[in-house]
């Protein structure tokens, strides 16, 4: 007999009550099975189609709460082989890792400052003694250090956060999404393979192919809405074509159509000791080549389009002087001409 609306409200419901009351849920529990939808007598029919039912419940629970319902593979008594099982977060994770910072990590401390200063709220849900310890050591180093910049972007809203945790999803089962996104106009991007959760440049970014087999990047900042897709998984295989992209990936202006070029830099001995060789780069693909006897240091990036590296050369002028290719030295020069023809009106 097909479940009424009623019924299925109360079967997520006691599983809800469940996963609060720290229980392990998993679809193949037939004695969870029986709870919830009466005996089967061992029809095998039956109990397959008590098993999607449960396995469809928890996962409109974990696709709801994902920040706070996981899934992991576990072994269990009937079976040898591992099944997904569904929990709620253990506060005790969070402050586990806290406490191995404050105690084993003394140098790691400011790891906790930085989580407070950002988002405050990580910290409130923690064990009572370590809470304490928190306070104790946020009080201590509060006039120690200065986080001037954000190191991630924190996703403040409700919304926001489900938008996270549904493209999340999507990106780890391969599966496709409908997108509503807004950047400067309305767009809808329709059954999306959802390739890679990207950060960079202090955003969050989900890469993804189109129905047209294009790439785009799209800012997490600027999705609307997310809609699960008419079409279900894609092959992971899919992933290999873009594979090389993601290895080289520099910043959100980098381009996947395009095979990279090497530009070749030199900066003046006034600043290159942030150039030197063993510096901590500024690019994936910084190559130290040379430092000369006037104290400049010469070096080597790799980029798609001038937009992905020109901003940062011409942050470092007159310091900074761009020695190749031929073709990038006279995008720099309009650029640079434009802005002063602006000054000079």
């Amino acid at each position: 007999m097909a479940t009424t609306v009623n019924q299925k409200i109360n079967h997520i419901f006691s599983l809800l009550e469940k996963l609060a009351n720290g229980q392990e849920l998993y679809p193949q529990d037939t004695n969870l099975q029986e709870e919830l939808f009466g005996e089967n007598n061992e029809l095998k029919d039956a109990i397959k189609a008590n098993e999607r039912s449960l396995r469809r419940y928890l996962e409109e629970i974990h696709q709801l709460y994902g920040h706070i319902v996981l899934t992991e593979k576990k072994t269990k008594e009937f079976s040898d082989r591992k099944v997904t099982i569904y929990r709620v977060t253990d506060k005790k994770d969070v402050s586990s890792v806290l406490k191995f910072f404050l105690e084993e990590k003394s140098d790691l401390t400011w790891v906790i400052q930085m989580l407070h200063e950002q988002d405050p709220s990580l910290l409130h849900e923690l064990e009572s003694d370590t809470k304490k310890a928190i306070k104790d050591e946020l009080k201590d180093d509060e006039d120690i250090f200065l986080f001037s910049a954000k190191p991630f972007e924190v996703l403040e809203s409700q919304e926001q956060k489900k938008i996270f945790s549904n493209l999340k999803r999507a990106v780890k089962l391969h599966e496709y999404r409908t997108i509503f996104y807004y950047y400067n106009e309305n767009i809808v991007y329709e059954n999306v393979k959802c390739l890679k959760m990207i950060y960079t440049q202090n955003n969050w970014y989900v890469g993804v192919e189109t129905e047209m087999e294009l790439f785009k990047l799209l800012r997490i900042h600027f999705v609307k809405e997310v809609q699960y897709s008419e079409k279900n998984t894609y092959q992971k295989s899919v992933l290999q074509k873009y594979q090389s992209y993601f290895n080289r990936f520099e910043n959100a202006m980098s381009l996947v159509t395009k095979e990279p070029k090497t530009a070749i830099l030199k900066v003046s001995s006034a600043k290159a000791v942030y150039f030197e060789e063993g510096m901590k780069p500024f690019f994936k693909s910084q190559k130290f080549i040379k430092k000369n006897t006037d104290g400049s240091v010469e070096f080597s990036v790799s980029y798609t389009q001038p937009l992905e590296i020109l901003p940062f050369i011409k942050q470092w002028l007159p310091d900074m002087v761009l020695n190749a290719p031929s073709d990038l030295k006279k995008e720099l020069k309009k650029e640079l001409e434009e802005s002063i023809s602006k000054l000079a009106n």
